[in-house]
């Protein structure tokens, strides 16, 4: 079921529109859902901007749900803090998305720390550790972009994958 955008009333996946504000609904297609695309696959993104353009589940949640959980989910994002939402609201789809993200951003920014800090040992060769001390700088400017876009997305009532990582889940 989806929710209208307008009224926030449930609708059927299928109307076009909404049945208790007569708001126009775009059906959404089973492969629209899955993977964050229109009919033709595409997003209409290309380069950079389609890397941040990943699918929106916001449709899924019940607006309410939304609005009572975001500034725990919010939190959750600040790495060890993912099981926050399975604490504080653990019948929460909505928490539980968003715990599964957030552990997706602990468990990749351990993995990012570790392989950085194993070429960091390579900074005992001149030139070569000023190009491994940059991309250590590159992958925590890459690590702290993805915790601010899992934060202003969440505190904005939306509901999207992380960029490059999100599609992984976790926690069911």
């Amino acid at each position: 079921m989806a929710f209208c955008e307008k009224c926030g009333a449930q609708i059927d996946d299928s109307a076009k529109f909404c049945n208790v504000c007569g708001a126009p609904h775009t059906p959404i297609s089973e492969a629209t859902v899955k993977d964050g695309t229109g009919s033709n696959g595409n997003t209409g993104k290309s380069g950079f901007a389609a890397i941040f353009d990943t699918p929106d589940h916001s449709a899924e949640f019940d607006p309410t749900e939304i609005n009572n959980n975001k500034v725990v989910c919010v939190i959750s994002y600040l790495w060890i803090l993912f099981f926050l939402p399975l604490v504080c609201c653990p019948d929460s789809r909505y928490g539980k998305f968003h715990a599964n993200q957030a552990l997706i951003l602990l468990l990749t920014s351990v993995v990012l720390g570790i392989v950085t800090s194993i070429f960091s040992f390579m900074g005992m060769i001149p030139f070569i550790g000023i190009l491994f001390n940059l991309l250590s700088a590159l992958v925590s400017l890459c690590d702290l972009g993805l915790l601010l876009f899992g934060m202003i997305n969440t505190g904005l009532g939306k509901c999207k994958e992380l960029p490059l990582v999100g599609r992984f889940t976790i926690i069911k």
